[in-house]
């Protein structure tokens, strides 16, 4: 198989093991040509299938689209490499032993969208958003009903269209959809909103004006004020990862008060909510943006899982420095090659320039990879050039 660092033709296989679910077989090989380890995966294909698109088009399925669709959806989701493979495999899977040769697109769109509702509220949005075609304000109101009853985002007599179409944006940002709009200033629907809002038009078109707050949480058991100031109230505060912990337990609806730009929420909306939230920030500088507001407490909502248990943070996976003996091999390489073309001239300084060479690379932790890449660069340029890429005369 051709080496993807130095495009060599030849590689050795040097370990195989099955994936977790045992679809895949995962082989390590390392190119003949500049040494560099990559990875293959061979899976089982038990049919050729062809997919059928608009208008009767039909090509050859491509696990790799259903693999970057998936990826993309869950980008910055914490989610493992092995669950969305995992997800992957069993739409594949279900394709080829369903005992057609024609699948219809949609039908696997539909696929993935059940498969992302199970492992991500957020994902399983953002793929939706753009498979489906929200014509109308209740396609999208109708489909977000399908998710787990999520907090509503309540703002309180907002002033900009801008600050409520960037809450919009926050909100949809993280699987938030439901918003409401108490007596906004400027009235409602704000054609300055939808600018702003990025693309998040169905939050807005979906989103529920009240005259009162009263009005806007009388469905809620679960209320929320966004504020500053505890206001010598005798209420629990919470942090927004606090709070987002708390609703994720809570039975019943939840709603989150967010107050207008200038000055906050009232006393009035705050003694209707039972808890408070308040962002530990900058005691000298305490005024945050209201899309700002948004945004920190969407994303700790966005951490919590379906059934009310806190998504863990996964650590982010730290390249492991490539040993001393790999090091010694790519400086050696390097010094062949410079060698060749009488790099190290006077001989009287070719011992110098070789310390300060050998030091110049040993100075950066190189990892694995990039000791590899850089390999495959130098044997790239010892080579002489391929037919199909010289210049023509």
């Amino acid at each position: 198989m051709r080496c993807p660092f130095c495009a060599h033709d030849d590689s050795q296989v040097k370990d195989s093991r099955p994936t977790e679910d045992n679809t895949t077989i995962r082989r390590r090989r390392q190119c003949e040509g500049c040494g560099a380890r990559f990875t293959t995966f061979e899976r089982v294909q038990l049919r050729e299938i062809t997919v059928v698109k608009s208008e009767d088009r039909k090509e050859p399925f491509d696990r790799s689209k259903i693999d970057l669709s998936v990826s993309l959806a869950c980008r910055k989701r914490g989610l493992a490499q092995e669950q969305m493979d995992q997800l992957v495999s069993g739409i594949q899977r279900q394709l080829e032993t369903s005992g057609e040769t024609e699948i219809p697109s949609q039908k696997i769109g539909e696929m993935v969208m059940d498969g992302l509702k199970a492992l991500d509220s957020v994902a399983y949005i953002r793929f939706a958003s753009v498979y489906k075609d929200f014509t109308e304000a209740k396609d999208f109101k109708e489909f977000a009903g399908t998710l787990k009853d999520q907090p509503a985002i309540i703002l309180v007599n907002p002033q900009l269209g801008q600050n409520i179409g960037k809450a919009a944006r926050a909100m949809l940002n993280f699987g938030l959809t439901e918003m409401r709009i108490v007596k906004p200033r400027d009235g409602w629907p704000n054609p300055d909103a939808g600018p702003s809002a990025s693309g998040a038009d169905q939050v807005l078109e979906q989103a529920q004006v009240f005259e009162t707050t009263a009005e806007a949480v009388a469905d809620c058991a679960h209320v929320y004020a966004t504020t500053v100031r505890k206001r010598g109230m005798t209420k629990t505060v919470l942090t927004p990862w606090e709070a987002a912990e708390d609703m994720a337990q809570a039975s019943g609806k939840c709603a989150i008060l967010f107050g207008p730009e200038r000055a906050g929420l009232e006393i009035v909306d705050v003694e209707l909510a039972r808890k408070i939230i308040t962002v530990p920030i900058n005691p000298e500088f305490g005024s945050l943006n209201l899309a700002q507001a948004v945004i920190l407490v969407a994303y700790e909502i966005s951490k919590t899982d379906s059934v009310g248990n806190v998504q863990p943070t996964l650590e982010k996976k730290v390249a492991e420095p490539a040993p001393q003996r790999e090091l010694d091999m790519f400086y050696e390489h390097l010094e062949r090659a410079l060698d060749k073309n009488g790099y190290f001239y006077p001989a009287e300084r070719a011992g110098a320039t070789k310390v300060t060479l050998r030091n110049m690379l040993t100075k950066p932790a190189w990892t694995n990879e990039e000791v590899k890449t850089w390999r495959g660069v130098i044997s790239s340029l010892e080579r002489p050039p391929r037919k199909d890429k010289a210049e023509k005369p």
